[in-house]
């Protein structure tokens, strides 16, 4: 209201705003208002949030509680303004010189900037056409009346008539309006998204009403039942015939608001001499709630509609009321507050080899290879060791985890605290909240609040949230659900709605990756993805193909979230940094060489007579890469600048200057002779830079990616230098996943030297395409809100300091300054051509989606932009080759060691600070994702939709697998059908359908709903036993419940893990034999645990293989045996041989005959790469039990952070316990009151309470009063309140549905039963018993959960959820069903009512 105050009250009686004065024009939004006084300027206030303020970046959320001036700063004169129009979430102005100035939320272009992005000051509508009169804004679009009356929109499609997505994103006239005849304004109103204009025509006096936008209430006076006008519609009045001045009367003025409208006819002529006054008469139609429509017979519900009537003639009927679908707004995230974590970071430093060759490279060919790998293994890998190892970690980690599942309960100790006390306090806030409001004579239900009526999405998608929420949930903490069904979506092309919606709800259940537990759940979904990928991949090339993975996207969501901005994001697009990509492109766009404005140029050029100086030079230091892109941009320079344009085929100007403009281009990314050895690269740099002529001095963008591989990513940004190390190892990986990687290796290589830069392909493409154009791509939206003011600075600052190197003499150099509007458009043009430059990088098919029109007429790509484009990528693969080809720890003469791929200890880690932590995890999504992505969930969990090539989505059989589940009990039920068996079970079994695309899933694209969901980071709270005991997910290495599990885990029930155990999964330990006597074995295992044996360890003073083995078959294998074992047989025949070799010989003798059974269906290499990748596996885990040993300091700080953060809680809220139960009020509020004679609702509140106390005591202030006189000390004391607990509260069944409660019985039950029946509740353990009875008989009993009552604030609010116990057979069975946030409310009121 701009009185300074924010409080939620009404205020009910005017109140007057000081300031400003002399206001000529006001307007009212939404959330915000604005005004225009007499000197021409603007002032506003209200909510700030999307700019619609106009107060700069520095205002962009919050409330401005007072007017405030707007300051035009985007133009050069002086702006006086004379009218304003408020939105809903944007403001207009109109200058006295007819301009008109938008600024606020920019969705669907309704600001008329040409885009849709959040504009935080006024902005000046380019087009010099529009001579604007006045402005009217809505909720998605704008309407303009320019000086002749001619009405022209921007905005949404459904609201300015156009086709489905074609949003207008400029001002253009209204086309229904500009056809002749024309159709001018007289009077325009617009709410929301609907308008109505009262018309005139040239030449004809009389008066049209035309409607047109949003019709869900009636409120265009057409039938409510099309919901969208498309096109604009006459709209005639009933019995306007009958008034005796018709037909000399004219449509005077029309106003609406989002569910009504009204409009005022009077007559034409004015009354003669001593004639009265006729009366205008009032048209009104819409929803008549509430009475607005000021007809008193018509007091009806909000659904029903007083239309007004039309004629009936057939050719007046409307015949354009066809659906239209809206699509809901966007989230925008703030990324500039990002939130400080610490993100240590992990290193192993503890074990050092010498001389140990880097196994890990090659697969091992022959048995000798196997033999050296495991001799020079270190001691520490062993499986014993690890055992031992894995044994100590466990202990500590056991004890972190038997504290954490004791967080909750009751403390055992005197002046001990839990979240238990943290509890009390709040049930004992709530209650002493409640009785003041008894006392305030404000706790009836009346004042009560009320979720009904206040939410849009439908009541049978809100019955479903509680379960929307631990579904979202689930697909946060298994990361192997969206893994399985990106997989599935594999191949299929961003422009395909599942894709699109993929992304989309990937992106907000991992927004928040500030969080580090978040942060490491999405790379633990990245790390499966990309595997599964490489196994689909048909070669290097082809892996990360943008068109049809899911890895690539995904990279991109994680480099432009909020929590790489600084260390990734910033490198790239900081303007004041000269290392940065955003400072390149700048100096470009302003100059060729660094030292000569291009404006300056263009000026010598003509007055030296340069035929090329024509309009097509003005277009200069644009990426230009395909002529057609160079003549569009060409075409709008003249347009803009009132140029003809000429015939393409006959402007022989045009291909020379596109390719003089390509040329430069390519000369800024790279210099082809500098490319043939990286070592030489910064000495050819050093060398240009002394140099004469083009570019001279400027970094290339070659440079820049040298610079951000070798300083960010493998120096700053660990998370991103760990994810390219981790596919690095998966692509050099012996008996890898990927094909065709055989043609990367060299042919003499030696350990690291054994691959060609070529195998970092993907690599490349991901860092190029996706996080280099993923970065550019994004600065162009309003993410980047902030950003752009300080580019545009940078622009024009460094513009400045060019001209004043550069300028011709007797020449200003103020008179060189382009217009910054059209620099920083080409600038804006320059960055997102460098993104498509940089995605065409990852794969040779983008050019043809982004040049699709191209393509179709069998245009090719540029081929001198294709050659720079693969020598990019071709010094980019050998940087990052150069880089992770070898990761030893560092020594003298070795390469820095980079970041390893820790994500599993990160997780290990982060399920014990997750539980010693408080903070709430919120994920946002809409109500129309909500119900595509259960749709979706179930169309790929469907037996018909499998192929044998991909895995199934779900983890386990459909009736065991949680995600199943939630689906299926989400999603709608197809009626029964009419022919219904006997059968009661089959007929209880109704056919789950999807939501529907027409239906509802359109309802929720046109309410725009979106919803907060709260994810249990903290899962083990309630249950931590039986299949919710903590386990690790083999696969996706994420700590889950037992329930989220794979089958092959679930069954391990029992076995609490509170580290991950060493494994190797099924599938890879090969073959089983049984062997007569010993039962099954694993013929794999125990063969390398001979081989092993037989190898010896030099690290456990071994100096050479003990018993080297020849060959490389199966065969020759046995045959080695056997000469061993007749060798040591002789040893122990002349008593040579040394003591514990009887166990050696009968390992030999078992190796013979576990030979003999797998040597006709197994082949050598697969025991060769078993024994490889075992070894591997033993390292890594043997690195992350140190890691995790290192951890636990972690854990430590974090559970320490924990205790004192509790303990203040407790503080704080047991002070705010006090402050309201004595409702005591600071000396200072007191004063003010008697000064300002006002009476204190606290103090009137303070002396009911005490009088209720005295005279009408609880039952268990009364039983506490009495253990207080019996006990020795003769005072209150926390032990004698624990006593008391609180007595049973009864109510009738007519009551609990009277209160909205009980909202269904089970059918069975009589109707005199139920008259009968009655519920009472007992408090017992942080819940409540309840049972139902009739008289003395008990028909129910069941348990309200602590847990439950929790719910029932978050996900549960607007869940109606049954109770029943169990029946005879022990199933559960429903027999009442509740309305949660009415009950949690009821047992509030009960513990108010009864408790102390």
């Amino acid at each position: 209201l701009g009185t300074g105050s924010c409080e939620g009250s009404l205020v009910t009686a005017p109140q007057p705003i000081a300031h400003p004065t002399d206001v000529i024009c006001v307007s009212a939004g939404e959330e915000h208002s604005a005004c225009i006084i007499e000197g021409g300027e603007s002032y506003t206030w209200g909510n700030a949030e999307g700019g619609r303020l106009g107060l700069g970046g520095c205002l962009t959320d919050g409330m401005q509680l007072q007017p405030k001036q707007v300051v035009v700063t985007n133009t050069t004169k002086d702006m006086l303004l004379q009218a304003v129009s408020c939105g809903s979430q944007h403001t207009a102005v109109v200058s006295e010189d007819n301009e008109v100035l938008t600024f606020g939320t920019g969705w669907f272009g309704r600001l008329g900037h040409g885009n849709v992005e959040n504009c935080y000051s006024p902005l000046v509508i380019d087009s010099s056409d529009l001579v604007a009169k006045d402005v009217y804004c809505a909720m998605y679009h704008t309407c303009i009346v320019d000086q002749t009356n001619l009405l022209w929109v921007t905005g949404r499609d459904s609201s300015v008539c156009q086709k489905k997505g074609y949003h207008l994103l400029s001002p253009v006239p209204f086309a229904p309006f500009n056809k002749e005849p024309r159709k001018y304004i007289r009077h325009l109103a617009t709410s929301e998204q609907h308008t109505l204009a009262i018309t005139q025509r040239i030449g004809d006096k009389s008066t049209e009403l035309w409607v047109w936008g949003k019709n869900n209430r009636g409120q265009l006076g057409l039938p409510p039942s099309v919901p969208t006008i498309n096109e604009p519609w006459q709209l005639k009045f009933p019995d306007i015939a009958e008034l005796k001045w018709y037909p000399n009367c004219e449509i005077a003025g029309v106003a609406t608001a989002p569910a009504h409208s009204l409009v005022i006819v009077k007559p034409k002529r004015q009354p003669r001499k001593g004639e009265a006054e006729p009366a205008p008469v009032i048209y009104a139609w819409g929803a008549s709630s509430v009475g607005r429509l000021g007809v008193p017979a018509l007091e009806e519900d909000d659904r029903d509609h007083l239309e007004a009537k039309w004629p009936t003639h057939k050719d007046n009927q409307p015949t354009n009321l066809g659906l239209k679908k809206c699509e809901p707004p966007r989230a925008v995230s703030d990324p500039w507050n990002p939130k400080e974590e610490d993100n240590v970071q992990y290193r192993d430093d503890d074990v050092d080899f010498d001389d140990k060759e880097n196994y890990a490279l090659s697969a091992s060919q022959r048995w000798i290879d196997v033999q050296k790998r495991l001799f020079v293994e270190n001691p520490q890998h062993k499986k014993s060791r690890l055992n031992e190892k894995t044994a100590e970690v466990s202990k500590a980690y056991g004890d972190f985890m038997d504290e954490i599942c004791s967080l909750w309960d009751r403390p055992q100790q005197p002046g001990e605290i839990s979240e238990y006390n943290l509890r009390q306090r709040e049930r004992e806030l709530e209650t002493h909240y409640i009785r003041n409001l008894q006392a305030l004579n404000l706790g009836n239900s009346a004042q009560a609040p009320r979720l009904e009526g206040r939410i849009k999405t439908e009541p049978d998608v809100l019955l479903q949230m509680h379960r929307f929420e631990e579904l979202l949930w689930v697909l946060q903490q298994q990361p192997l659900y969206l893994a399985n069904l990106g997989a599935r979506l594999h191949g299929k092309r961003d422009d395909n709605p599942e894709i699109a919606l993929y992304h989309r709800v990937t992106a907000q259940i991992f927004a928040d990756m500030v969080s580090s537990r978040t942060r490491n759940l999405f790379k633990a979904l990245l790390r499966v993805l990309f595997v599964e990928e490489m196994a689909k991949a048909t070669s290097v090339e082809d892996l990360f193909d943008p068109g049809k993975s899911r890895v690539s996207a995904l990279v991109t969501q994680m480099c432009t979230n909020t929590a790489f901005i600084h260390e990734l994001a910033m490198p790239i697009l900081d303007p004041d940094d000269e290392r940065s990509l955003m400072h390149i492109i700048i100096r470009y766009t302003l100059s060729k060489d660094g030292e000569t404005l291009r404006s300056t140029e263009r000026m010598n050029a003509a007055s030296l007579g340069d035929n090329k100086a024509g309009t097509e030079k003005d277009i200069t230091g644009v990426f230009a890469t395909h002529q057609s892109e160079y003549h569009d941009l060409v075409k709008e320079y003249r347009s803009a600048q009132g140029i003809a344009d000429s015939d393409q085929d006959k402007d022989k100007t045009l291909r020379q200057n596109f390719q003089d403009e390509l040329k430069a281009f390519m000369k800024l990314v790279l210099h082809e002779d500098e490319l043939g050895d990286l070592a030489d690269h910064q000495h050819q740099r050093k060398k240009r830079q002394s140099e004469e002529g083009h570019h001279k001095g400027m970094p290339l963008i070659v440079d820049f990616i040298a610079y951000f591989i070798d300083e960010v990513m493998m120096n700053g940004c660990k998370d991103f230098q760990m994810l390219f190390v981790s596919i690095y190892e998966r692509l050099t990986m012996p008996n890898g996943p990927l094909k065709n990687v055989i043609s990367y290796k060299r042919e003499d290589g030696q350990n690291g030297e054994s691959w060609k830069p070529g195998i970092c392909a993907p690599l490349a493409a991901l860092l190029i395409g996706n996080i280099l154009g993923g970065v550019l791509d994004s600065v162009l939206t309003s993410k980047y809100g902030l950003l752009h003011v300080k580019i545009r600075a940078r622009l024009q600052a460094m513009e400045r300091e060019i001209a004043k190197k550069s300028r011709p003499k007797d020449i200003n150099p103020a008179d060189l300054l382009e217009d910054p509007d059209v620099l920083m458009r080409r600038l804006q043009w320059n960055i997102a051509a460098l993104a498509r430059f940089f995605h065409r990088c990852c794969h040779k098919s983008v050019w043809t989606v982004q040049y699709s029109e191209q393509a179709k007429k069998n245009e090719h790509e540029e081929p001198d932009s294709r050659r720079h484009l693969d020598l990019l990528k071709d010094f980019t693969c050998r940087k990052i080759f150069e880089c992770v080809k070898e990761r030893r720890p560092d020594r003298p003469g070795k390469q820095k060691r980079y970041q390893e791929d820790v994500t599993e200890t990160d997780l290990t880690v982060d399920l014990y600070k997750a539980h010693f932590s408080m903070k709430r995890v919120t994920v946002w999504m809409s109500t129309a994702d909500l119900l595509q992505l259960t749709n979706l969930l179930w169309k790929h969990m469907q037996p018909e939709n499998h192929d044998s090539e991909t895995k199934m989505v779900q983890l386990d059989k459909f009736e065991r697998d949680r995600v199943c589940q939630l689906v299926s009990e989400i999603l709608p039920k197809k009626a029964k059908s009419a022919h219904a068996g006997t059968d009661p079970a089959e007929d209880a079994k109704r056919k789950t359908v999807p939501w529907s695309e027409e239906g509802d899933i359109w309802i929720a694209k046109c309410e725009g709903e979106w919803h907060n969901f709260q994810m249990r980071s903290r899962f083990l709270e309630f249950r931590n036993d039986g299949m919710a005991e903590p386990t690790f997910c083999i696969e996706s290495q994420a700590p889950i419940p037992r329930y989220l599990a794979r089958e092959v885990q679930k069954r391990n029930v029992g076995v609490k893990r509170v580290v991950k155990p060493f494994r190797i999964p099924e599938e890879e330990r090969g073959p089983t034999a049984d062997i007569q006597g010993t039962g099954r074995m694993y013929p794999f295992e125990e063969l390398e645990s001979l081989i092993q044996d037989l190898s010896g360890t030099k690290g456990a003073g071994d100096k050479s293989i003990k018993y080297p083995l020849f060959g490389d078959s199966f065969l020759d294998l046995r045959t080695n045996l056997e000469e061993i074992l007749r060798r040591i047989s002789q040893d122990v025949e002349e008593g040579r041989a040394p003591v514990g070799v009887d166990a050696l010989l009968r390992k030999l003798e078992m190796g013979k005959q576990l030979i003999d059974k797998i040597r006709e269906t197994q082949e050598e290499k697969a025991l060769l790469g078993y024994i490889d990748k075992a070894i591997r596996r033993r390292s890594e885990y043997f690195n992350y039990l140190n890691l995790i040993n290192k951890g636990s300091e972690e854990i430590k700080n974090a559970r320490t952070q924990y205790k004192t953060a509790l303990r203040d809680e407790l503080n704080r809220l047991s002070n705010i316990v006090v402050a309201t139960e004595t409702c005591e009020l600071p000396e200072e509020f007191v004063s003010m009151g008697q000064m300002h004679s006002e009476a204190l609702a606290f103090t009137k509140a303070k002396r009911v309470r005490l009088k209720r106390r005295k005279d009408n005591p609880t039952p268990a202030q009364v039983i506490l009063q009495q253990l207080v006189q019996n006990s020795p000390e003769a005072k209150e004391t926390e032990e004698l309140r624990n006593m008391v607990g609180m007595p049973a509260r009864s109510f009738m069944l007519k009551d609990l549905t009277k209160k909205g409660v009980v909202v269904r019985l089970n059918d069975q039950v009589d109707k005199k039963v139920q008259n009968l029946m009655f519920f009472v509740f007992q408090y017992q353990d942080e819940g409540y018993w309840v049972k139902a009875s009739m008289g003395q008989t008990l028909l129910k009993e069941f348990f309200i959960s602590r847990e439950d009552i929790m719910l029932m604030g978050t996900g549960r609010k607007n869940a109606v959820i049954s109770y029943g116990g169990l029946d005879s057979t022990g199933a559960p069975s429903d027999f009442i069903w509740v309305n949660c946030f009415r009950l949690r409310r009821l047992l509030a009121w009960i513990a108010a009512e009864g408790g102390l």
